[in-house]
Parts: structure tokens; sequence; C-alpha cells
């Protein structure tokens, strides 16, 4: 670990290693299945930038000015970009407006391999890849590098990322310009990619066949009912409610989150972004009227350039409080705390197998499979019997 920083502070913001002008960080100390930055001291040059840059020790916590933030209840009136958000598909109107005014987007995709990185692209296909959640630790090292350098020409570009990611990114660029628009979401934590491949391996296990296609909250069944949704090679899929899915569980609960997240720095909008974006909680009491199950998002603009975005963008707008936001969605206040079984978890994930960690802990058992499908058929016998009696 650098020895600036402990594993209770590192956010994995990828800071240190983007500005190493001798790529001496590299990734390769475990601790509870996320990889931390160590120092080549065969490549090391001590210049000291890295502990110059870090979020985690320097004062990037940022504040609000007058006038800030301002809230709505948003949504895309495209239906397809809509279905396929996990929200309100608001980054992705943003995104779309900022390629056809000749900028760029840095957002998270999967690879071939459904590993999750930050990628920069003009492209809309690319784009239409960075929609949706994806619960995993995104790589972002050459990202940073390829945006300082568009910054330098000039070039406007819209970057998304969680809280700490936005803070590692300001840092590393030292002052941001005005043709750099932030925008984060609200986040509960961040799980790790090797969770997310020993997760993968599982489901490709089970199924016997390579997973083809991955969405951590599908719209199959509504918003408010989001699903894990996973295609298969072999023509078969996996769908299963986010609240009963093993991985999700595991986000959800607070056992396979980073570290730093049960600590996070950057909650109560300090991040320094322009526009924070989420899923607008609550909407079925705040907002009865327009929701229909489809997808709202919270969205918070905390900068004049974030508003003049926001203006530009021609999508449903519902005026609302930020109280109305934050009160079903505490992440944006403060962090989510620590499950009493994490330490259980990953101790058995070490003496064992990640896989049989997952099983053991996270995996829906038979028995409640079994008593919840019976709820639901009842349930469903209930509604046809009223149906019939009106």
């Amino acid at each position: 670990m650098l020895n600036f920083v402990n594993f209770e502070q590192c956010c994995l913001c990828n800071a240190c290693s983007s500005i190493c002008p001798v790529n001496a960080i590299e990734y390769n100390l475990e601790y509870k299945s996320f990889y931390y930055p160590q120092i080549n001291i065969d490549k090391c040059i001590k210049c000291n930038q890295c502990r110059y840059v870090c979020p985690a020790i320097q004062d990037t916590v940022r504040i609000l000015k007058n006038n800030f933030p301002v809230s709505y209840a948003a949504r895309t009136n495209d239906c397809d970009a809509l279905f396929n958000s996990t929200s309100g598909g608001i980054f992705f109107e943003a995104a779309k407006y900022v390629i056809e005014n000749s900028g760029y987007v840095c957002g998270a995709v999967f690879d071939d391999d459904f590993h999750v990185k930050h990628t920069v692209t003009q492209d809309i296909n690319v784009i239409k890849a960075m929609r949706g959640s994806k619960y995993a630790q995104s790589a972002t090292t050459a990202a940073f590098r390829k945006v300082k350098e568009l910054l330098a020409e000039e070039k406007p570009i819209l970057f998304c990322g969680c809280p700490c990611q936005i803070a590692g990114l300001q840092s590393y660029l030292k002052t941001v310009p005005e043709h750099l628009i932030l925008i984060d979401f609200v986040c509960h934590g961040i799980p790790s990619d090797k969770m997310l491949q020993k997760y993968i391996d599982l489901q490709e296990q089970t199924m016997k066949s390579k997973v083809v296609s991955f969405m951590f909250r599908n719209k199959k069944f509504g918003w408010h009912n989001s699903c894990v949704n996973i295609q298969f090679e072999n023509g078969k899929e996996y769908v299963k409610p986010i609240i009963y899915d093993a991985y999700m569980k595991g986000f959800l609960q607070n056992i396979v989150l980073k570290e730093s997240c049960y600590t996070c720095r950057y909650k109560k909008l300090k991040s320094g972004s322009d526009i924070t974006l989420g899923d607008l909680w609550g909407a079925e009491i705040e907002f009865p009227n327009i929701d229909d199950n489809t997808g709202l998002s919270g969205v918070v603009i905390n900068t004049e350039k974030g508003k003049k975005l926001f203006d530009c963008l021609k999508i449903e707008k519902y005026p609302c409080t930020f109280d109305q936001i934050e009160k079903y969605n505490k992440n944006l206040s403060e962090p989510s705390k620590k499950n009493e079984r994490r330490d259980a978890f990953f101790s058995l994930a070490e003496k064992t197998c990640y896989e049989n960690a997952i099983k053991k802990m996270l995996q829906e058992k038979h028995i409640n499979i079994l008593k919840r499908n019976l709820r639901s058929l009842l349930r469903q016998m209930y509604y046809r019997i009223i149906g019939q009696k009106f």
C-alpha cells in the first residue's frame, strides 16, 4: 500500500496511477477482494506526485455556492433510452447533447469480459453502452489521461463517475476548466471487480454457458421491480429481482463494498460535481401523478455550469425540493453502514473460495424461494378473485 494512505482512506480513484510519470503505481495488493496501489520501487523516481494528488489526504471537499442545489424530478422522452437506463435516462440525454455539440463523453462500460472501465467517446453506440448502473469498481487511469489530453485541446467533455472518482479527477487535473462538466450519482458504495467476476463464474457454472449480456437493473417488470438480467450464449436467461439476487444482496446489504465507502467524504454534495443523478425513490408517494413505473431520476443541480447544461435538455422536468429526493435517498447525505457479517463473508471467501462464500452467505435458500413463489401465487389468486367480484 502507498505509505501515505490506508485501506480505509483509499477510494481507488486512480489519480495516483494517472499522474505517475513513469507508471510506477501498480494495483497488486489485495485486500477484501479489491486491488490497491503499490509503488514499484524499481521504477519510482521519488517525485511524490502520487502523494500530492491523492484526494484522500488533500482538501478535495467542495462546498456549494449560494442558490444551489436546485432539484428536479426528470425523465427522457425517448422510450428506448428510458427502458435501457437505470432510472430516468438523464445521463443519456446529457451525453447525447454533448456529442451533438462536438464534445466528448467519459463514462463506464463493460469490456468484452465484463470488467468495468471508463472510456472516452463521441460514438452514440458507446454512450448507449454507458447506460445502466454498473455496480463494480471501474478502472479510470487511461480515461483520466485521455480527458486531460482533450481538455488541453479545449475539447468539451462530460465526465460521469461516482463521487470519489469526481474528486480524484479534479485532484489529478488541479484546475477544472469551464469546458469540463462533471456528473456524479447517489452512491451506495462500490463492490470489487473480483467479486463481479466470481459471481459471473458462478452463473456460468450454473447455466453451463458463457455470459453474453449483463444488466444489473433491468426494467422488464418495471422500474420499481428492477431485476438482474443475464443472457447466456446457449440462449438461457437469468432474471431475478435485485433484492433476491446474490450479488445485489451483497451490495444492498453493505457486505461487499469498498472499505472507504463506509466513511465516504463526499456525501452532502461535496464531490465538486456539477450535477448529481439518482433514482427518484419514493416517487409513488411524492409524485404519484407522474410515476408510471418506467423510471424517474432525481436531479440535483450543484453549479451554474450544471444548470446551463440541464436547461438545454429537451426532457420532462418537474421542479421539486432537495428534501423530496434526499428523503428516500439517504446515501445522498450519509455513507452506507458496514454490515456486521462482512468480516465473516471475506473470512469464508479467503479460507475456501469466493464462489462458496457467495453460495453460503448471499444466495437465496431454496426454502425461501419456495415461500416467495407461494406468496406470489397466493397474491395473484387473491387479485383474480377480487377482480371477479368487481
